[in-house]
């Protein structure tokens, strides 16, 4: 009797270690090394054969553990949609190859702050008095307050109520040393501590650049396959659109950031895409918006160039920096339209194409003598509403319309909202649509060969650097689609 109790207690105890197949450690070292409103960093020592880790975390004030399981063979993670100033209590197990759970660590604690410091603060675009500052608002921060100063002074200058992760250093000083620093702003009167002083160099200033003029003619909404050049209708016929082209370079592959006319013209100006100049849609008509990031014509205006915007300009109806001259109109009145002229409204009568290439020339005669010039020529043909100039009415009545190669809907791999607001009128009205948008075009291909004719008149066609281009395009039926 007492040689069977002997057995059954040794096969209780084998029986008892062959269920504990998972005896790995817990992970040494396990710490929180940072903490902001909405997310804690972990990190730990690696277990040897450990295969996965899985996490437990708890409010303080919780009974009941959130469980992250096999968060995969690593040695860090960040817990995240944490709730802003609460304590947690963190632990984590290394995970064997069955599956099961090793021994769990001790639990340690840490606390969310109020508001999340930025992180990742990086400087580029550096040029003789600016310099551009991102960063990244770990928590989706909205408001931040930015400090700058020379490496040599004391003093910091406040930037306060900055809406964006970006902002660009301007006045600044050349071939000159800098900190910056960001604070992020929360709700309430909560803020962050600032973020670790970056040092920077401004370029040295250079001289002012002496070289060829510049002309940058935008259209608004025009197609790429309107043009000779690139295989458009021949009853249109845009000698003076295409002879840029043909007498240059022609870009057979150029897309806009995007289909939007001022995000768009954001990114023609400043060089960036629209999450990084801050123009996410095109504004109110009665809103200013300027960007802060350099801009093409305050560069240019840096180096010695007398700089104007004439006609569309769309990202804001009221003077911009780095013009000279300023004469904006984005409406959709084509007749005996509003211009604000730098800063003051005035109606000017006739079509805008006209009035916008007349202007031009007037630009033209402003310009110092001896000094390169940079125009912005926004004309907003062909955008609707479809009113040509009276005398290119009913231009194009006799012609055939172009027709979309591929008509038919998308059916696979295409956004489920497409087809609810973007679907193309009948063929009828395509048709109709067409040829209000070859009669405005029209009126710029015309006034183009009268600005061409100006400028060879005043010596200034060899020495000018044309540009044409369009903000976006228009889909005229294609897949069933229609708008920008």
């Amino acid at each position: 009797m007492l040689k069977l109790s002997v057995l059954l207690i040794g096969m209780s105890i084998l029986k008892s270690t062959a269920n504990a197949t998972c005896i790995l450690p817990p992970p040494g070292s396990f710490k929180s090394v940072n903490a902001a409103s909405c997310q804690i960093y972990l990190k730990w020592d690696v277990v040897i054969s450990a295969t996965n880790y899985t996490i437990q975390y708890k409010p303080a004030a919780s009974g009941t553990w959130i469980t992250l399981n096999n968060i995969g063979n690593i040695t860090s993670f960040t817990l995240t949609g944490l709730a802003s100033g609460t304590t947690y209590h963190i632990k984590v197990v290394a995970i064997c190859s069955n599956n099961e759970a090793g021994i769990y660590t001790n639990q340690i604690t840490a606390t969310t702050s109020l508001c999340s410091k930025p992180t990742g603060v990086i400087l580029d675009a550096f040029t003789a008095t600016s310099a551009a500052v991102s960063w990244t608002a770990p928590c989706g921060e909205a408001n931040f307050t930015l400090k700058y100063r020379k490496i040599t002074e004391s003093v910091y200058t406040t930037q306060k109520n900055i809406y964006t992760p970006s902002y660009t250093l301007v006045n600044l000083e050349p071939n000159t040393q800098y900190q910056v620093k960001v604070q992020s702003k929360c709700s309430g009167t909560n803020l962050s501590k600032f973020t670790t002083p970056v040092t920077f160099n401004t370029t040295a200033s250079m001289a002012a650049y002496s070289g060829k003029n510049v002309l940058l003619v935008i259209v608004d909404d025009a197609r790429f396959d309107s043009y000779s050049t690139n295989g458009g209708p021949s009853f249109f016929n845009d000698t003076n659109i295409s002879r840029i082209a043909d007498e240059g370079v022609n870009f057979e592959l150029s897309f806009p950031s995007q289909s939007q006319c001022s995000p768009s013209r954001g990114s023609i100006i400043t060089g960036v895409y629209p999450h990084r100049h801050g123009v996410l849609n095109n504004p109110n008509f009665d809103e200013s918006d300027t960007i802060t990031l350099p801009t093409l014509p305050e560069i240019l205006h840096n180096q010695g160039y007398y700089c104007g915007l004439i006609g569309k300009y769309h990202i804001s109806p009221w003077p911009q920096p780095g013009y000279d001259f300023w004469m904006e109109n984005h409406m959709g009145v084509y007749i005996d339209g509003k211009y604000n002229i730098n800063g003051i409204e005035n109606i000017i009568s006739g079509h805008q194409t006209d009035v916008l290439t007349d202007s031009a020339m007037g630009f033209f005669k402003k310009v110092p003598a001896g000094t390169p010039f940079f125009l912005w020529l926004g004309y907003r043909a062909p955008h609707t509403p479809y009113v040509s100039r009276p005398r290119d009415e009913g231009l194009y009545d006799g012609y055939t319309m172009p027709y979309p190669a591929y008509p038919n809907k998308y059916t696979i791999n295409y956004p489920g909202f497409l087809y609810s607001c973007k679907n193309a009128p009948d063929s009828a009205r395509i048709a109709e649509n067409w040829r209000g948008y070859f009669e405005l075009l029209q009126g710029v291909e015309s006034d183009l060969g009268k600005l061409y004719h100006f400028m060879d008149s005043m010596g200034i066609m060899d020495s000018t650097l044309i540009i044409f281009m369009s903000d976006n395009g228009y889909i005229m039926g294609e897949h069933h689609l229609f708008q920008k």
